[in-house]
């Protein structure tokens, strides 16, 4: 008996998304290609190992979307970590704990995996004490705009023998944000929002069913997947909503366009809310809602 695999070139090879396990054969580049069922093109074996880069914890394949951008599912704080034990380990003090052991969101962000947690894990917090702690940018850099003294944004945390950088998701589409063609520099789904990292992450997991009626049903990124294609989180799943708790703004990394003090915030109002405030700015609904970043 005779197995035959999938061959071809290595464009055809790189438009395959086989199942787990399953190989094919690159006839252009002599290599042989190992598949996890999600990743189009699989992973192309070097000798004898393939090269299969690490996910980190929890599920390892994808439940929506692809390795650019997409979604692996949940991870309980007991396989990860808590928020306290994260906040305690880049030193920030600043503001008030609250759900340190949410469940953390796993995606593939720009070809990144990336952790979120489902809820804020502090609030009256800002974003000037949050830059203060490293953990705004995680470039290794003073980041484009410094609140107080200039600080690196080094913060890193190791989980299980694995380096992530923890930072803050990007809530705009552009550092400092950009004026629109719709003129607003606040809102609901507005063009400052479009391309975000926030839109295309949190937008195909949330329900659609919006708490605040003035989020769209249908949102108008052209970058975005449309809501509930990965998953139907509701506001309170993911405290975007203002009367599901404190913390319901999240701090992002964004300057805002015409008011460098000011920073980009997203929530309180629903998914698709935009919105800025001062760097210094704390109150009860200002939250922080780190994105770990792994570290390949």
């Amino acid at each position: 008996m005779r197995t035959r695999f999938l061959r071809g070139n290595t464009s055809e090879n790189n438009g395959l998304t086989l199942p787990i396990g399953e190989l094919s054969i690159d006839l252009e580049k002599k290599a042989v290609r190992l598949h996890d069922g999600s990743t189009p093109g699989g992973y192309e074996i070097v000798g004898q190992q393939a090269h299969v880069p690490p996910v980190g914890p929890g599920p390892k394949t994808l439940v929506g979307g692809d390795t650019t951008w997409g979604f692996y599912g949940e991870v309980a704080s007991t396989d990860f970590i808590s928020g306290d034990a994260l906040a305690s380990a880049i030193g920030l003090s600043a503001g008030t704990s609250q759900h340190s052991t949410s469940d953390w969101l796993k995606f593939a962000s720009n070809g990144q995996v990336i952790l979120v947690p489902k809820l804020s894990f502090r609030h009256s917090v800002s974003w000037e004490q949050i830059y203060q702690a490293g953990a705004v940018y995680g470039d290794d850099t003073n980041g484009s705009n410094p609140s107080g003294a200039a600080r690196l944004q080094d913060a890193v945390v190791t989980v299980d023998g694995f380096d992530y950088r923890v930072r803050l998701l990007r809530g705009a589409g552009a550092d400092p944000t950009v004026q629109g063609a719709d003129g607003l520099w606040y809102g609901y789904d507005i063009d400052l929002s479009h391309g975000s990292e926030w839109n295309r992450l949190l937008y195909p997991i949330h329900s659609g069913v919006h708490t605040d009626a003035n989020n769209p049903t249908t949102h108008s990124d052209p970058n975005a997947t449309p809501f509930g294609s990965w998953a139907s989180y509701s506001d309170a799943d993911l405290l975007v909503h203002n009367s599901f708790g404190n913390g319901s703004y999240s701090w992002c990394q964004e300057t805002n366009g015409d008011n460098t003090d000011n920073r980009v915030i997203r929530g309180y109002n629903g998914v698709s809310f935009f919105f800025r405030n001062t760097a210094t700015a704390t109150n009860a609904f200002y939250g922080w809602r780190p994105a770990l970043e792994l570290v390949v």
